[in-house]
């Protein structure tokens, strides 16, 4: 499957999932205090970052490593990726990082399990 087709995919299922959670969110307040409208950025960045840690997860092991301040394990296959925690995501850190004209997405990659990918 092509990159792109892949991405377009992947923000679909974004837009849908956000637009369910504001459904049940709106269905859950009193009809005098419902109001309708389009996703915002927030919420879709919101969802989005959920659906990471989702997939993160397969890699909990890791993450609750470096939250405590331990390095991963000499015989994972993310140490290549030197990975650090930022904003809850795992990240990779490499020389990326001394960029100044790079978005910090771009910098710091997030890391995702390689069967998340398939």
């Amino acid at each position: 499957m092509h990159p792109t087709v892949r991405s377009e995919i992947g923000l679909s299922l974004v837009r849908a999932r956000s637009w369910v959670q504001q459904f049940f969110e709106i269905a859950r307040k009193p009809r005098e205090e419902r109001s309708l409208g389009e996703l915002s950025p927030f919420e879709l960045q919101n969802t989005e970052k959920k659906k990471i840690l989702e997939a993160q997860m397969r890699l909990n092991d890791k993450i609750k490593a470096l939250k405590i301040g331990k390095q991963v394990s000499k015989k994972s296959s993310l140490l290549r990726f030197t990975p650090m925690l930022r904003d809850g995501l795992l990240r990779s850190n490499t020389r990326l990082r001394n960029s100044h004209e790079l978005p910090v997405n771009t910098k710091f990659s997030i890391i995702l399990p390689k069967k998340n990918m398939q």
